[in-house]
């Protein structure tokens, strides 16, 4: 499946979950995320885990944490 990180397409495995999206897009990112300075979010802004499913065609952008 292909999701898409900061515009980023990804391929993942199936099962796959947000962190595992963030780690393959980036490991210092995803340091950041783990030390609560960015954090990832969905179309609408809304913060979201990184042990969230996610679906074929999903977006997400990694952002500062406000």
């Amino acid at each position: 499946m292909t999701v898409f990180v900061n515009e980023e397409p990804l391929r993942l495995f199936r099962g796959a979950n947000i962190g595992d999206a963030v780690m393959k897009y980036s490991e210092a990112i995803f340091r950041d995320i783990l030390s609560r300075r960015k954090v990832v979010t969905d179309n609408q802004g809304r913060p979201l885990q990184l042990q969230g499913n996610i679906n074929d065609g999903d977006h997400y952008k990694v952002v500062a944490k406000m």
